[in-house]
């Protein structure tokens, strides 16, 4: 096996990694989490289809159904790395081989449109990443934002298949990999959506990893927060952000749904604060009400009874803790700005 290598963009390049994941095969020169060259070679049709045994040409490359070319270079001294995508006029030859082991065997070669004719040929063994179908089943196994979206899209449509679904925005998807291998890996993901000719709807879907598969938790409403529903409830023994920041959501989605039922709750952010001298604490939320309205801010004051931190009531609007003092204050207000003199006119004799 000889390695893809060659020149790109007037650089030597030899490929050290080589993967294919969601939809793309990646050659890499240098680490994976910050490589000095990166080639993306994104393939037509569907992302979680797994390419084995087929084969791509393109001489000058054209069309919308061709495969989009993406290099990235390190550039001394700047943060990011440059990046170029050929979408055209480019050739290419890439063949693949049966997949065995989570592997993709196949050659490459590939020439590019740019003034030093960027060319790179070889072989190689990819490593397969990310979320697939395979035989028609999907990979549930992948620790993929992917496989979260596909989760949530089949929940979505579970009872109605062939229904259409559109307008979707999944967002804010995510998973956690605790540090204590013995806890399952828990994910997040809120999508936006309209089934056939209903309202507009969103749901917030949390996920776990368990008997080494991904699977729906719970699914939210737009007037749910997922820190109101964790996993693993928190207790006496957890840490205090963890108690504080529960407790407050769990009261705010609750004041809400008695207050403004219709409503729902839209970028909550929490920051919660402790003193264990004076056992006093807050809990300090921004939220809003529609996705398009201005923040709403709050704040909950809790204490330390019995080695817990319990919500003890929601701060009044003027109300602020000092938890260096331990003590519950009234903000400042700001200063009337005085009245401008009126100059005196000067009078004639």
């Amino acid at each position: 096996m000889h390695a893809p290598k060659g020149q790109l963009l007037g650089k030597a390049f030899a490929a050290d990694g080589v993967e294919f994941a969601e939809g793309a095969l990646v050659l890499r020169q240098g680490k994976a989490e910050a490589p000095d060259i990166e080639v993306r070679v994104y393939l037509p049709g569907n992302k979680w289809d797994t390419p084995a045994g087929k084969q791509f040409k393109f001489e000058n490359a054209a069309g919308a159904d061709i495969p989009r070319v993406h290099v990235s270079t390190k550039e001394e001294g700047k943060p990011e790395p440059a990046r170029q995508e050929f979408a055209e006029k480019y050739s290419l030859k890439l063949e693949f081989g049966p997949e065995k082991d989570k592997k993709l065997p196949g050659k490459i070669k590939l020439v590019l449109p740019d003034e030093a004719k960027s060319t790179i040929a070889g072989t190689f063994d990819a490593g397969i990443h990310g979320f697939r179908i395979v035989n028609g089943k999907p990979d549930l196994t992948a620790d993929s934002v992917d496989t979260l979206e596909y989760l949530a899209l089949r929940e979505i449509l579970k009872d109605d298949p062939d229904k259409a679904v559109k307008d979707v925005d999944l967002r804010d998807g995510h998973y956690v990999i605790p540090g204590d291998a013995a806890k399952p890996k828990i994910g997040y993901l809120e999508a936006a959506y309209q089934l056939g000719d209903g309202a507009p709807a969103v749901q917030r879907f949390q996920f776990v990893k368990d008997k080494d598969e991904w699977r729906v938790l719970r699914a939210l409403g737009a007037n749910q927060l997922a820190e109101a529903h964790p996993y693993e409830m928190p207790t006496a023994a957890s840490p205090a952000e963890k108690q504080l920041v529960y407790q407050a959501a769990a009261r705010l989605e609750k004041d809400i749904a008695k207050k403004q039922p219709k409503k729902g709750i839209y970028g909550a952010a929490f920051e919660a604060r402790t003193n264990d001298k004076n056992r006093l604490g807050v809990c300090e939320v921004s939220y809003r009400l529609a996705a398009d309205e201005e923040p709403v801010k709050t704040a909950y004051l809790f204490r330390q009874k019995k080695g817990a931190w319990v919500l003890e009531r929601e701060l009044a609007k003027t109300e602020t803790v000092n938890l260096e003092k331990g003590i519950i204050q009234k903000k400042p207000t700001a200063a009337k700005p005085k009245a401008k003199a009126k100059p005196k006119t000067a009078t004639k004799r």
